[in-house]
Formats: C-alpha cells, structure tokens, sequence
C-alpha cells in the first residue's frame, strides 16, 4: 500500500475509533486496514495506536503524525475533487420511474426550478405510456 493510501488509513481508523468503521468507509477488509496501520507502524519504528478490546487510541506520535498526515491528505482530496470536476454544474438527463400520484406531488414539484427554462417538459411514466407534464411558465404561456 502506498504512503497516501496508508495514511488516509490511518486517519480513517482515528477518526471512526475502530478498523472494521474504517474498512467499511474505505470499502476495503477489515485485514487490509490491520496490515496497512501494522505496515505503517513498522515503517515509522513506531507504535501509532494503542489498542484495548474496547477501542483505539492513539499514542502521542499518533495524534502528532495524524494532524501532519490530515493535513497532508486534504491537498490531495482537493486535487481528485478538481480531477473529477466536482465543482462542475451537474448536468444530462435525469430518469425518475415512479407512481403517477407519487411523482406528480412529491417528484415534479421538485423538479420546477426557477433556474430551468420554461419550455422543459417533465416526463412521467404513468403505466406503459408516458406522457409530458410541462412547467407552469409553459402552462400559462400556452392559454
């Protein structure tokens, strides 16, 4: 495991309190977060977290290597997030599949933003044939 991987690793187990609460936020084994924190542990030649059968707690090089390693890793998210465009506007099509009733009173009211233009037609599927249901702005603009 890499050094970045192992220490979000270790951040993890910190900030949840245990491995199997870190496992499943990374969406790893509970034996790949033990052998990370155990290989980073060897590799520094020190103990980072003391265990009990109760919880983990970190020693004091491990609060001291967790702030560093924190602030060490929000740079690198922040680097992914700019990667992915995660700033970016969300945008494309939208399918919702619900129950007319459902869709017309919790689904479409939602769905009419100010923002949207008021051509936009929404689609509901009511059974096997849909048919459009348009924004009020194109409701009033077609009387």
């Amino acid at each position: 495991m890499d050094r970045l991987a192992a220490m979000e690793t270790f951040i993890r187990v910190v900030e949840t309190g245990s491995f199997s609460a870190a496992a499943r936020h990374l969406s790893i084994g509970q034996p790949a977060v033990s052998k990370s924190i155990a290989q980073l542990e060897e590799r520094l030649g020190v103990r980072l977290l003391m265990r009990s059968t109760r919880r983990l707690t970190p020693t004091e090089a491990g609060r001291n290597f967790y702030e560093r390693a924190r602030r060490a890793i929000e740079p690198a998210d922040d680097a992914n997030l700019a990667a992915r465009g995660a700033g970016a506007d969300l945008a494309g099509r939208l399918r919702v599949s619900a129950a007319v009733t459902f869709a017309s009173l919790h689904v479409v009211p939602r769905l009419r933003k100010p923002q949207w233009k008021a051509s936009s037609a929404y689609r509901i599927p009511a059974g096997n044939e849909p048919y459009e249901v348009a924004p009020p702005a194109a409701i009033s603009a077609a009387a």
